[in-house]
């Protein structure tokens, strides 16, 4: 029926609503709303590390920030999503109006992402830790089929443990990949070097270090 201040607009009618869904997500204490950005998902996620699903902005910002990841972004009805970089490519707001399962707010889209920034938790520049015998040597990408790297160890998830593993097994150079796959060599010839920034994806042990990427190896050689 119509309202009775405006004829023109509908007010449900007996024993119905008019319903209306605010499209503004509500502030989140300690984040700042970054917008909407573009997920990548292949080959990787531009935020890399699942937190759950079913979450709302303030949910998912919380768990990103408990696990230390200064961004936090949710997908499609509730998937949350935690990084350290800052997301690359914005999206119109438009491509962000899934609702989110646990209301309020909108939870990003199908392959785009509601964007919140950690107030306490700083944005995290990637830097190779040092390793007892071991020197950093940059990102370099992994040919996967076959490895560049051809021995796979059975131990890793941080850039420690992989070296501690390609050094019990007789190895001079240690990769990690993908979260922590660990492959270790005794040459480099014939492995292309990556730029840096082409490793981005946090270990599973340590979310502070670096653990390459789909097809590319954190890489270290053996010093003493």
């Amino acid at each position: 029926m119509p309202c009775d201040g405006n004829t023109k607009e509908v007010c449900g009618d007996n024993a119905a609503l008019t319903v209306y869904s605010s499209t503004v997500d509500p502030p989140v204490p300690g984040f700042d709303a970054k917008g909407c950005f573009v997920d990548t998902l292949q080959p990787d996620r531009t935020l890399p590390y699942g937190a759950g699903a079913h979450l709302n902005n303030t949910g998912c910002s919380a768990a990103c920030a408990a696990l230390g990841f200064p961004f936090a972004g949710t997908e499609y009805f509730g998937e949350c999503w935690c990084g350290s970089v800052t997301p690359a490519t914005a999206a119109p707001s438009s491509s962000c109006s899934t609702f989110c399962e646990s209301a309020p707010g909108t939870c990003g889209g199908a392959g785009f992402l509601t964007v919140y920034q950690s107030k306490s938790v700083a944005p995290f520049t990637p830097v190779a830790p040092a390793i007892n015998c071991w020197a950093a040597q940059g990102c370099y990408f992994d040919t996967v089929n076959p490895r560049s790297f051809p021995f796979r160890a059975s131990k890793g998830n941080s850039n420690q443990a992989c070296t501690s593993a390609c050094a019990d097994a007789g190895f001079a150079y240690a990769g990690t990949e993908n979260f922590g796959e660990c492959f270790c060599t005794n040459d480099l010839t014939g492995v292309t070097k990556a730029d840096d920034s082409a490793c981005i994806l946090p270990c599973k042990d340590d979310i502070h270090q670096i653990c390459g990427d789909v097809g590319h190896l954190t890489v270290y050689k053996k010093t003493c």
